[in-house]
């Protein structure tokens, strides 16, 4: 009887006790995003402005903010009509001793990354190689070290033309390399598109997949869209008329809808011996510029044997044409009148409507290594005296004032081919600054080249230095 009792007294003050904790348990109240301001204002008002690599580092501010920036369909139009981004990407290896932690990379001053994503990468224990070839992941297990010695990685940095600082973009979640090495990317639309390439560098499989990166919606995450119909590496790209056409390697051209995200083939060019160097959009054509080899059979390839010219695709009967150059070309497209190009050091415009062509004053020259800018004698030395070859040029559009349009002229250049190996290795980066374009009316301008620091290039290889593209929302 008494251990009755006991029974019943404890389970009665067991359910008094829950019932206790159960009536006055409570969770804290929701916390504000920016303490004194409506959550409403914060999200339509303050977030949409922030820059996208500001963004990632506010997830860990607090719970509220993590809500808030994981849910992109709260503020992504938005940040479209609020925030402009604008910039210059670069692709580019990444350098061997890269810090292994972001406040170590910031503390140093080179470039500060957009997202830990990169960060947890690098320090990841183990991940799981993937074959692009054969669209499965492999049963073994690569050490990240051994995996860092091994796997050429790759990375894309923004250069923000507004204070000159560079940001650094997230890898592709699953690529050994990060960025997929001699892939092609191009900007349309407010995003960033970026096509094929070689994902591992150990196993040199050339891939088909394609990812896009919505900055200018402030998103700093990369998305999987439909993959092309053929693997492909050391491609071009241009966005013409809502569309993504893509050019060479080995395979027949795709175009790529994005608001269907599908791709068609493109019919086949004139000569499958034809090396695409670059991609230009020019009203309803798309213009491939690059090289033919005489006797392609040959072991070794001279000057003698290589044919600069071009394959035009007319976009509304579907056919192809060729035409040849006098010299190697290396071009880029304003409006899709304006081509513009760097001979022997010198910019040169041409209008395709009134057919003139505008040569500027002002002279591109890259220096080569200190060790060699002198020799023993205290001379010039005689690779200083070689023009620059020009690897990319890109052409953005910037505003003077309110009347006149300026222009601002990027480029990648070296030493010419005739130097040593070393020097022509060399590659940095140079810009131009344009006022307004030339007419008949009006006199052309000298243009003043500037050198633009890359702090990736202290530790990295500059031959990397392959592909750039102006991003503008």
């Amino acid at each position: 009887m008494e251990a009755a009792v006991s029974d019943s007294s404890s389970s009665s003050s067991s359910s008094s006790s829950s019932w206790i904790s159960s009536s006055f348990s409570f969770e804290p109240p929701p916390q504000e995003l920016i303490p004194g301001l409506p959550d409403s204002v914060v999200t339509h008002s303050v977030l949409p402005r922030l820059p996208w690599f500001v963004r990632p580092r506010l997830l860990s501010v607090s719970k509220s903010w993590r809500s808030i920036l994981e849910r992109p369909a709260n503020y992504i139009n938005l940040t479209r009509r609020l925030c402009h981004t604008a910039g210059l990407l670069v692709i580019h290896q990444l350098p061997t001793n890269e810090p292994t932690t972001e406040e170590e990379e910031d503390e140093e001053g080179t470039i500060s990354s957009a997202d830990d994503d990169m960060q947890q990468f690098l320090r990841r224990k183990d991940y799981c190689c993937w074959d692009a070839c054969h669209g499965q992941q492999q049963e073994f297990i690569v050490s990240s070290s051994t995996c860092r010695q091994m796997t050429t990685r790759y990375t894309i940095s923004m250069l923000d033309t507004d204070n000159d600082t560079w940001h650094r973009l997230p890898p592709i979640h699953g690529c050994p390399s990060g960025i997929p090495a001699r892939c092609s990317f191009v900007c349309a639309k407010g995003k960033l598109i970026l096509m094929g390439g070689v994902p591992d560098s150990v196993r040199e499989h050339e891939s088909s997949e394609v990812y896009a990166l919505d900055l200018g919606g402030g998103l700093w995450w990369w998305e999987k869209c439909a993959s092309m119909h053929s693997t492909r590496a050391f491609s071009k790209s241009v966005f013409l008329a809502g569309q993504v056409y893509v050019l060479g390697g080995t395979c027949p051209g795709e175009v790529y809808d994005m608001e269907e995200d599908k791709w068609q083939r493109l019919p086949q060019m004139v000569d499958s011996q034809f090396f695409c160097n670059g991609v230009l959009g020019l009203d309803n054509q798309i213009l491939a510029y690059g090289y033919d080899i005489v006797d392609p059979g040959q072991t070794t390839t001279t000057a003698s044997d290589i044919v600069n010219s071009a394959r035009i695709l007319d976009t509304v009967s579907g056919c192809w044409s060729s035409v040849e150059f006098g010299h190697a070309k290396c071009c880029a497209v304003m409006d899709g009148n304006f081509i513009f190009e760097v001979v022997r050091g010198f910019l040169i415009q041409h209008d395709t409507a009134a057919n003139l062509y505008f040569v500027y004053d002002g002279k591109l020259e890259v220096q080569p290594k200190a060790s060699s800018e002198v020799d023993t004698k205290g001379t010039q030395s005689a690779a200083q005296m070689l023009s620059c070859q020009v690897h990319d040029l890109v052409v953005a559009e910037r505003v003077v004032d309110c009347n006149r349009p300026g222009l601002l002229v990027y480029t990648l250049a070296s030493l010419g081919q005739n130097d040593d190996m070393d020097n022509h290795a060399c590659r940095s980066l140079w810009r131009a600054a344009l006022n307004h374009l030339p007419t008949i009316a009006t006199t052309l301008e000298p243009v003043v080249w500037e050198e633009i620091l890359c702090p990736f290039l202290l530790t990295a290889p500059s031959d990397s230095l392959s592909q750039m593209a102006y991003f503008s929302s």
